[in-house]
């Protein structure tokens, strides 16, 4: 009931505007709508081939290589399978006094059920952070209080990673174009003699 009633408003909140628009002869500007699913669909092709990868965390990386404030979106994988990473050898994790964030969000999920976070960083905090030592925990612990970023889900992420993914996305198709021919395979057909009479 309350849904309806505020898509009723919102509605004729548009009336008004392009009924006021019309009456001074203004153009509406409209602002291009963001199709949610077709960036969520985006996101998760994007995060098949991560630019980085450790323990739960995969960053996808965009703008240049050598520019280290350039964006990347950081994905925490919560209720699935546990990695092992490589940088983390056979060291054993540091327990902290109170339950960690990370694992009361691990209880509330099985091992069956995934659950997806997302963040905006930079290149530079997405290396320090591939560099902390002691497993996903510490690597929880230091992105949210070290770094100070909250995680949220993929709609959270607001209309600036829109243009991010957008970027990353058009990126490397660039660099697809780019690393190897197409195989594109074109047809030529012979011109077929002419029947004299």
């Amino acid at each position: 009931m309350h849904g309806a009633f505020i898509t009723g408003v919102r509605e004729a909140a548009n009336i008004n505007i392009h009924a006021t628009a019309r009456a001074t002869k203004t153009k509406v500007v409209k602002s291009p709508s963001t199709n949610a699913q077709a960036c969520a669909t985006l996101l998760v092709d994007l995060f098949r081939q991560p630019d980085l990868e450790f323990g739960s965390f995969s960053v996808i990386l965009g703008g240049k290589a050598s520019d280290p404030k350039s964006p990347a979106i950081l994905k925490v994988e919560l209720g699935g399978p546990q990695k092992k990473s490589a940088t983390e050898g056979g060291k054993k994790e540091q327990h902290h006094s109170n339950k960690s964030l990370f694992q009361q969000l691990q209880s509330h999920f099985n091992q069956q059920q995934q659950l997806f976070v997302y963040t905006l960083l930079s290149r530079q905090q997405a290396m320090e952070l591939r560099e902390v030592r002691g497993g996903d925990e510490m690597r929880l612990h230091y992105l949210c209080e070290t770094l100070g970023v909250k995680l949220v889900g993929r709609k959270g992420l607001g209309p600036g990673a829109d243009a991010v993914i957008a970027s990353i996305k058009a990126d490397r198709n660039s660099s697809r174009t780019k690393s190897g021919p197409s195989k594109l395979r074109v047809r030529v057909s012979k011109p077929q003699p002419s029947a004299k009479s």
